[in-house]
């Protein structure tokens, strides 16, 4: 077995290739000669990869959302589903279908206070509800057993499960349909099925596999580097969330108390910031909690700060200074972010505002 080898190389060189300073292998460390003309050097290496696929690989349906526009600003968007081919209304068309477990509930709970190290347990609800509850709630995101969700794993995700496609199926491991497991969120849709066409434009960093991992869809959440109020960047893990409209921020550099308005860079995936970057701006008059956003349309509603300074519990006991951004639904007025579920890549796409 190949160990990597950690070895601290200072030297003087006259220009710094990228691919050796990122190497996996061996830490480099490299200092620039000094300019002739005393002007300091400006290092510009990319943080984001390129993502392959297939030319033959052309399996892809959209699944507009009901009310599209403007990212919904009173609650997550919807799309038309059925279980079981129930619960239908008039005429309809099954561009994809899955098979998942479903979670089926008679009572549920408003849990303020829930934490990290509380698992599934709410110890102080603040109301409940039973009896003849109606409405689904599908969720297809990853990552999200970081956050306690130990039942959010691939098998139970329906972008994840897929056996259908526009009536044809793409079961099976010679089947003609050839698919590239992963999807795209937009503003008005989503789109299951990458292909070298609907990924054109995304740029993509690698994910980690989550801790004991035992399914191969299996990836941890993505990060991304922030600071506040132009202090040092952080290195943490961003929530891409279309089911609230505010931000929510933990980070040991949340000032306490907090002020009328301090202002939070966000660089994705790192200070590089080659994925995407903008600026919150968390403002409060009076009462009223408000935000801006250097990204036109991205301003959360409000920023929910935490300061993490070693009061946080962590999954399994503990404390750990958690950097942790939910960039709420709006993230999606300025953004598309796509999932690579089969090679664990994530990948965003900035809109353009012309």
């Amino acid at each position: 077995m190949h160990t990597p080898e950690t070895r601290i190389l200072s030297t003087l060189v006259e220009s710094l290739d990228c691919t050796s300073a990122r190497n996996d292998d061996i830490n480099l460390t490299f200092d620039l000669k000094p300019r002739a003309d005393g002007l300091a050097h400006v290092v510009d290496c990319q943080s984001w990869i390129e993502l392959s696929i297939p030319d033959n690989v052309g399996t892809t349906v959209e699944i507009p959302f009901v009310r599209p526009n403007q990212f919904p600003g009173n609650g997550p968007p919807s799309v038309l589903m059925t279980i079981n081919g129930r619960a239908a209304n008039g005429t309809r068309t099954d561009l994809l279908k899955a098979v998942v477990p479903v979670l089926v509930f008679d009572t549920y709970y408003i849990c303020p206070k829930f934490t990290n190290d509380q698992g599934s347990v709410c110890t102080a609800p603040t109301d409940q509800k039973s009896g003849n509850i109606t409405g689904l709630y599908m969720g297809v995101g990853f990552g999200r057993e970081q956050d306690g969700m130990i039942m959010c794993t691939p098998d139970k995700n329906p972008l994840l499960n897929v056996y259908e496609v526009n009536g044809q199926n793409v079961a099976g491991p010679n089947n003609l349909n050839k698919y590239h497991l992963g999807y795209i969120v937009r503003s008005d849709s989503l789109v299951w099925g990458l292909t070298p066409t609907n990924i054109n434009g995304f740029r993509w960093v690698s994910l980690q596999k989550q801790p004991n991992a035992t399914d191969y869809r299996d990836w941890a959440m993505a990060t991304l580097q922030v600071s506040i109020n132009n202090g040092k960047f952080r290195s943490g893990s961003i929530l891409a969330d279309t089911g609230v409209t505010q931000m929510y921020l933990s980070s040991p550099d949340v000032p306490k108390p907090i002020p009328p308005s301090y202002k939070i860079n966000l660089k994705i995936p790192d200070i590089q910031g080659s994925l995407g970057g903008y600026v919150v701006t968390a403002k409060r008059v009076g009462g009223n909690a408000t935000a801006g956003s250097s990204v036109p349309g991205t301003a959360p509603a409000y920023v929910g700060g935490t300061n993490t300074a070693g009061i946080v519990s962590g999954p399994g006991g503990g404390v750990y200074e958690r950097v942790f951004v939910n960039t709420g639904s709006r993230f999606w007025n300025g953004f598309e972010a796509a999932f690579d579920a089969a090679g664990g890549h994530w990948g965003v796409l900035e809109k353009s505002t012309s």
